[in-house]
Protein backbone atom coordinates (compact mmCIF):
# COMPACT_ATOMS: atom_id res chain seq x y z
CA UNK A 1 0.00 0.00 0.00
CA UNK A 2 2.95 2.74 0.89
CA UNK A 3 4.52 2.01 -2.55
CA UNK A 4 0.96 2.43 -4.68
CA UNK A 5 0.74 5.41 -2.24
CA UNK A 6 4.42 6.90 -2.80
CA UNK A 7 4.05 6.26 -6.64
CA UNK A 8 0.76 8.51 -6.38
CA UNK A 9 2.14 11.15 -4.69
CA UNK A 10 5.19 11.42 -7.63
CA UNK A 11 2.75 11.26 -9.94
CA UNK A 12 0.46 13.61 -8.76
CA UNK A 13 3.45 16.33 -7.79
CA UNK A 14 5.93 15.96 -11.20
CA UNK A 15 3.24 17.52 -13.72
CA UNK A 16 2.52 20.25 -11.22
CA UNK A 17 6.13 21.38 -10.53
CA UNK A 18 7.26 21.07 -14.04
CA UNK A 19 4.55 23.58 -14.77
CA UNK A 20 5.79 26.36 -12.32
CA UNK A 21 8.23 26.94 -14.50
CA UNK A 22 12.15 27.58 -13.85
CA UNK A 23 13.88 27.35 -10.18
CA UNK A 24 15.02 30.41 -8.73
CA UNK A 25 18.90 30.68 -8.02
CA UNK A 26 19.97 32.52 -5.11
CA UNK A 27 23.31 33.53 -6.34
CA UNK A 28 21.92 34.64 -9.20
CA UNK A 29 23.59 38.28 -9.69
CA UNK A 30 20.20 41.14 -9.67
CA UNK A 31 19.28 41.66 -13.12
CA UNK A 32 20.83 45.65 -13.39
CA UNK A 33 23.76 43.73 -13.20
CA UNK A 34 23.18 40.95 -15.80
CA UNK A 35 21.41 43.40 -17.90
CA UNK A 36 22.79 46.41 -20.08
CA UNK A 37 21.76 49.66 -19.00
CA UNK A 38 18.20 51.42 -20.62
CA UNK A 39 19.55 53.83 -22.29
CA UNK A 40 22.48 51.74 -24.20
CA UNK A 41 20.58 50.32 -27.47
CA UNK A 42 22.56 47.55 -28.87
CA UNK A 43 25.34 46.06 -27.48
CA UNK A 44 28.08 46.53 -29.32
CA UNK A 45 27.38 50.00 -27.43
CA UNK A 46 27.67 48.51 -24.08
CA UNK A 47 30.69 48.89 -21.91
CA UNK A 48 32.81 46.05 -21.85
CA UNK A 49 32.16 44.33 -17.74
CA UNK A 50 34.11 41.70 -16.63
CA UNK A 51 32.04 39.11 -14.70
CA UNK A 52 33.92 36.16 -14.13
CA UNK A 53 37.44 35.32 -13.44
CA UNK A 54 38.16 31.24 -13.90
CA UNK A 55 42.04 30.20 -14.05
CA UNK A 56 43.18 26.44 -13.76
CA UNK A 57 46.62 25.33 -15.07
CA UNK A 58 44.78 24.17 -18.01
CA UNK A 59 42.80 26.99 -18.98
CA UNK A 60 42.49 31.00 -18.67
CA UNK A 61 39.07 32.29 -19.28
CA UNK A 62 37.20 35.28 -18.47
CA UNK A 63 33.50 36.28 -18.89
CA UNK A 64 33.12 39.39 -20.19
CA UNK A 65 30.25 40.91 -20.86
CA UNK A 66 28.24 37.36 -21.00
CA UNK A 67 31.02 35.60 -23.09
CA UNK A 68 33.51 33.26 -22.32
CA UNK A 69 37.02 34.77 -23.45
CA UNK A 70 40.01 33.11 -23.45
CA UNK A 71 43.47 34.47 -23.53
CA UNK A 72 44.53 35.70 -26.75
CA UNK A 73 41.30 35.64 -28.01
CA UNK A 74 38.93 38.55 -29.35
CA UNK A 75 35.79 40.50 -28.20
CA UNK A 76 34.50 43.55 -29.90
CA UNK A 77 37.92 44.17 -31.36
CA UNK A 78 40.13 43.91 -27.94
CA UNK A 79 42.27 40.65 -27.31
CA UNK A 80 42.91 39.40 -24.07
CA UNK A 81 46.30 39.84 -23.15
CA UNK A 82 46.68 38.85 -19.50
CA UNK A 83 44.16 37.53 -17.11
CA UNK A 84 44.81 37.61 -13.04
CA UNK A 85 42.34 36.49 -10.70
CA UNK A 86 40.81 40.13 -10.04
CA UNK A 87 41.28 41.85 -13.57
CA UNK A 88 41.46 41.59 -16.83
CA UNK A 89 43.84 43.51 -19.44
CA UNK A 90 42.57 44.07 -23.32
CA UNK A 91 44.41 45.41 -26.15
CA UNK A 92 42.83 47.10 -28.93
CA UNK A 93 42.44 49.92 -30.84
CA UNK A 94 41.78 52.41 -28.67
CA UNK A 95 44.72 51.08 -26.34
CA UNK A 96 45.44 48.82 -23.28
CA UNK A 97 41.80 48.61 -21.74
CA UNK A 98 42.03 47.11 -17.66
CA UNK A 99 38.49 45.03 -16.46
CA UNK A 100 38.25 44.73 -12.84
CA UNK A 101 35.92 41.96 -11.29
CA UNK A 102 36.17 44.04 -8.20
CA UNK A 103 36.81 48.14 -8.29
CA UNK A 104 39.99 48.74 -6.65
CA UNK A 105 39.55 50.08 -3.37
CA UNK A 106 40.00 54.04 -2.95
CA UNK A 107 43.18 54.89 -1.46
CA UNK A 108 41.56 57.43 0.01
CA UNK A 109 38.37 56.66 1.86
CA UNK A 110 35.88 59.23 2.95
CA UNK A 111 36.03 59.56 7.06
CA UNK A 112 32.47 58.30 7.46
CA UNK A 113 33.21 54.87 5.44
CA UNK A 114 36.42 54.46 6.97
CA UNK A 115 35.46 55.06 11.05
CA UNK A 116 32.87 52.36 11.36
CA UNK A 117 32.66 51.07 15.14
CA UNK A 118 32.99 47.24 15.36
CA UNK A 119 29.35 45.55 16.24
CA UNK A 120 28.95 44.80 19.54
CA UNK A 121 27.17 41.21 18.85
CA UNK A 122 30.77 40.34 17.21
CA UNK A 123 32.65 40.08 20.88
CA UNK A 124 32.51 37.43 23.16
Amino acid sequence: MAKFLSAFLLLAVLPAAAQTGPFFDPTRPPASVLAPQAEVTSPQEAPLLLQSVLLSPQRQVAVISGQSVLVGQAIRGYRLRMLTNRQAELQGPQGRLTLWLIAPLDSNPSPAVAKVPPSQGDRK
